[in-house]
């Protein structure tokens, strides 16, 4: 995980590092009840006294130290945010709170500093619910509770591979579609899984584990549906190690090495403490850090993990400190109330924009300004991610009336839809523009349900019923080398360009437009004088090689190409504002100055298309 939050290239698929140790908690936990509830009892106090030495005192701790830090370097929009996720750290539903908030046009999430502790949330969750289920069924159905696990399991894995296609968002953060991950290291807790006698065999399954986390690994990445099913191999190599290990194999043997073990223990402070140090400084410093100062975070995010583990983990964990129930209770009360003041302090004050200068402030109301999206006609012919092709208005969006000479329809995602103001401002009264644009969803089939309903609407239902003489294709293209159903994004692209042409239609393919590694606003907040004074360059993320490849397919097809990204930039350093207006309000998405600018670019392909059509 701490490798692929520094963005470490070969660790692309890191992040199923939470789902590993999801099952290896439901394993623990399960045992330690499954235990008690043999002997004993389940004693439901005593377990939750148990988790609060365990969670609070370096979550605690860490979230103190993050509202230091946030006071000092976040700006105010962000700071609001970080209360939130604040308030929802402290009462476990941090993972609730990112999923309300997260949107299609949410930058900010991504650096939060707090965005880790989602995970934490799930899992408290589900400990408030478990114990006490697990010793029901075991009291009174204490037969059937390997079946009573496995149904849950299985009802929670059949929700979150349907979710995980209509809502992506609240399958990776919500409790009901997670749970099943939990409940795998449960069935193995309570011996539901038969044992494995021949070490031979032990060795063959440990292995294929191995095989199954790694491979994830190294080439899942953050364009994968993910939970649904590409969580299956990561998890059941999981549990599969998990089941071997208590027998012995020559996996688990190596993973008992001191090293590893040593990792181990101090994997809950330096999950803790990794991400809000490297957020900071994404956060200050761009998404691409230098190699020298990601380095350096590790090593720090690693003495902090150790600093945390060795004085606040164990001292609280051993009752050195806290030493009756009493105790424990008011110091978790205490705490989570002082989270909840801080929070409340620093929505009521707004992210003190007092600290900023009214230039930098009035950058960041830029940012924030919801008046962008409703400039791309969001939710109306600029489809959200609720909405498909059954939701598109053929009648307001794609039919042309009027005396236009020339008649143009844009098709795309946002990187199309964000074209559209600017389009309509800079051409001439004698051109009309309409358009066909859905969040997340490119011009070309994708294996994404919704994504694939769009693109077939757009060929079966809206290009034949058009009148458009020029149909414009832009999108974002940054993960253009992926595969989809065995084809490259070139060959789907081409696929899209190739039907277009076939209804007569005249195309332009627009390439990629410059994206940053924060927010163009934010950047010129943060140099107010420097933003002010009149044009803003700063360094983009270097999209030629990209463009040129796209452009080869253009080249293929016989269709215009108009490389956006060349337009406004040299080298990887790009042109981002004039007069002190940002051409962009997030990492890339335009702001209506932005897209008049970058509409100069495109609209003299509306006359060569009129006279084409004249002919």
């Amino acid at each position: 995980m701490v490798l692929f939050h520094a963005d470490v290239p070969w660790v692309s698929g890191g992040f199923v590092g939470v789902d590993i140790f999801f099952v290896i908690s439901g394993f623990l936990i399960t045992r330690i009840l499954y235990d008690q509830a043999r002997t004993s009892g389940v004693s439901i106090i005593g377990f939750y006294e148990r988790r609060i030495r365990r969670i609070f005192p370096a979550l605690f701790a860490m979230l103190v130290a993050s509202s230091i830090a946030a006071c000092i370097w976040l700006l105010p929009p962000d700071l609001v945010k970080f209360g939130h996720t604040l308030a929802g750290a402290a009462l476990s539903v941090s993972n609730v709170v990112l999923w309300r908030e997260a949107g299609y046009f949410d930058v900010s999430s991504e650096l939060n500093p707090l965005l880790h502790t989602w995970s934490l949330g799930v899992e408290e969750q589900f400990y408030v619910i478990f114990p006490i289920a697990l010793a029901l069924v075991y009291k009174y159905a204490r037969n059937r509770l390997a079946l009573v696990l496995a149904l849950a399991a299985l009802a929670s894995c059949a929700l979150c591979i349907w979710i995980t296609v209509l809502r992506p968002t609240a399958a990776f953060f919500l409790l009901p579609f997670r749970a099943w991950e939990l409940l795998l290291g449960s069935l193995l807790a309570i011996g539901a899984v038969p044992a494995l006698h021949r070490q031979s065999s032990r060795n063959i399954v440990a292995g294929l584990a191995m095989l199954a986390i790694l491979i994830p690994l190294f080439t899942y990445s953050r364009t994968t549906a993910f939970p649904g099913w590409a969580a299956f191999a990561p998890t059941l190599g999981a549990a599969a190690l998990i089941h071997v290990g208590a027998q012995g194999s020559f996996v688990t043997a190596m993973l008992a090495c001191r090293p590893l073990v040593y990792i181990g223990l101090l994997s809950y402070s330096l999950y803790l403490w990794h991400w809000p140090i490297l957020a900071f400084f994404k956060y200050r410093i761009g998404n691409e850090l230098p190699f020298a100062l990601t380095v350096a975070l590790i090593v720090l995010s690693g003495i902090a993990g150790w600093v945390s583990w060795r004085w606040i983990e164990q001292p609280f964990r051993s009752a050195a400190l806290l030493r009756s129930l009493h105790a424990v209770a008011r110091a978790g009360i205490a705490a989570m109330a002082a989270a909840l003041g801080i929070a409340s302090v620093l929505a009521y004050a707004k992210g003190f924009p007092g600290r900023l200068s009214e230039e930098a402030q009035r950058f960041t109301e830029i940012a924030a300004s919801p008046e962008h999206t409703r400039i791309y006609d969001y939710g109306r012919c600029f489809l959200n991610y609720k909405q498909g092709s059954a939701d598109y208005s053929e009648k307001n969006c794609a039919r042309f009336t009027g005396n236009a000479k020339t008649k143009v329809l844009i098709y795309g995602d946002s990187y199309a839809a964000h074209l559209f103001a600017g389009l309509t401002a800079a051409s001439p009264d004698t051109v009309e523009i309409r358009q066909y644009t859905a969040t997340a969803c490119r011009p070309l089939k994708s294996g994404f349900h919704r994504c694939d309903d769009v693109h077939d609407g757009f060929f079966e239902k809206i290009l034949p019923a058009t009148d458009a003489d020029l149909v414009v294709v832009s999108a974002y293209w940054g993960n253009y080398y992926k595969r989809v159903g065995g084809e490259t994004l070139a060959q789907q692209l081409s696929d899209t360009l190739a039907r277009i042409k076939q209804r007569g239609k005249k195309t332009v393919l627009v390439g990629q437009s410059p994206t940053y590694p924060r927010p163009v606003p934010y950047a010129m907040a943060m140099m107010p004088s420097q933003a002010s004074a009149g044009d803003f360059d700063i360094p983009a993320e270097d999209w030629s090689k990209l463009n040129r490849l796209l452009k080869s397919v253009a080249d293929a097809q016989a269709v215009p190409f108009v490389d956006l990204y060349g337009y406004a930039c040299s080298g990887h350093i790009c042109h981002a504002a004039r007069d002190g207006q940002p051409f962009h309000w997030d990492l890339g998405h335009m702001t209506a100055t932005g897209s008049k600018y970058f509409a100069a670019a495109i609209v003299p392909y509306f006359e060569q298309a009129r006279q084409a059509e004249s002919r």
